[in-house]
């Protein structure tokens, strides 16, 4: 298990290396970068199934495996292993897109690159992000039982940040057939779809969570970002407000009223407490954002995160009010005693 944690970190060191020298202006540097990654990761379902299967040549042996020191299988070896004998062969689309930068690699190492004069750049680039994404629906999609949930969202923090930086890579995306069809089927089943607050391009998709009090999420297909929100009701003017989860007030766009956020979804106090007394949420951890919350399917709201809660109790330990508060709390305590007491401790 310790070699295919070496080779994909390997591998990812390699990719970080060519999103450094795409956003330096360095594109041939970044090609032989990138395409070493894809050499390295495309051998990850090798070694998970055996380590012989990353080796070439007729004496293979597993100590010189652990040194380093073995010929390694080609990228036209490793191919015909993943299909022969792992019966995973790559699709056709992500072989074309694959050989397309190998070759341009190729020429950049082994001779002077054409292509890579000023005027013809585009084209090397655009075959180098549809390899990129081709790689991500790999390690994410495909393979994401190798590659763990940790590594296949350090692969898709990387992307983000490609795309957050490279004008070029982000429009590529947007533009990627896959991303175009998502979007055309999404308006032909009358979703909304707005801009992205992260990327800046209409590909954000809206799904309702709760209906009943409008909480929603917005997906954005470019950049992966993910954000929740809730339309509140202003408390002055009754226009409608797009809230995000967070801790910033409220602050009403057509009538300029400001308040903190408990305030403005408990404008009408319905018992004696007031933000003073506010609630920990279990979900997020905050010690103070739970309050009232006028609905026919819920009592409480979160309003940090928005995470809906039919009661709340008070611990008897630190008697701070919560939405998970144990049986015995008097004995066992609740999950925001530690806190409490590390609060006092400041003061």
């Amino acid at each position: 298990m310790q070699d295919i944690e070496a080779l994909i970190n390997n591998g990812l060191d390699f990719l970080n290396k060519a999103c450094e020298e795409l956003q330096a202006g360095q594109t041939k540097f970044s090609v032989v970068s990138f395409w070493t990654a894809v050499e390295i990761m495309i051998k990850v379902p090798l070694v998970n199934e055996h380590w012989t299967l990353a080796c070439s040549g007729k004496k293979i042996e597993r100590r010189r495996y652990l040194a380093g020191d073995f010929q390694s299988v080609t990228y036209d070896e490793a191919c015909a292993r993943l299909a022969d004998v792992l019966e995973k062969p790559l699709d056709k689309k992500t072989a074309i897109v694959f050989n397309k930068v190998k070759n341009h690699r190729n020429r950049v190492v082994h001779f002077y690159h054409n292509e890579l004069s000023k005027g013809e750049q585009q084209q090397v680039l655009t075959e180098q992000a549809d390899a990129w994404f081709a790689l991500n629906r790999l390690i994410c999609e495909k393979w994401s039982s190798l590659f763990g949930y940790e590594l296949s969202m350090t692969l898709a923090e990387y992307e983000r940040r490609i795309l957050h930086n490279s004008e070029f890579y982000a429009r590529a995306k947007f533009l990627h057939p896959p991303v175009q069809e998502k979007l055309a089927a999404a308006i032909r089943e009358g979703e909304s779809i707005s801009d992205c607050c992260f990327c800046g391009y209409a590909a954000a998709l809206k799904q309702m969570l709760i209906p009943e009090i409008s909480i929603y999420d917005k997906t954005c297909l470019v950049c992966d970002k993910q954000d929740v929100f809730l339309d509140l009701d202003c408390p002055q003017c009754g226009e409608a407000v797009m809230m995000e989860t967070g801790n910033d007030d409220f602050k009403c766009g057509s009538c300029g009223y400001k308040s903190s956020r408990y305030e403005a979804f408990n404008p009408t106090p319905v018992d004696d407490r007031d933000e003073s007394d506010a609630a920990g949420c279990s979900i997020c951890l905050r010690i103070d954002s739970v309050c009232p919350f006028t609905s026919l399917y819920y009592n409480f709201i979160c309003t940090g995160c928005f995470s809906v809660h039919e009661y709340v109790e008070q611990c008897e330990r630190c008697l701070r009010w919560s939405t998970d508060v144990p049986a015995h709390s008097l004995t066992e305590g609740c999950i925001f005693c530690s806190t409490n007491n590390l609060l006092h401790q400041a003061t």
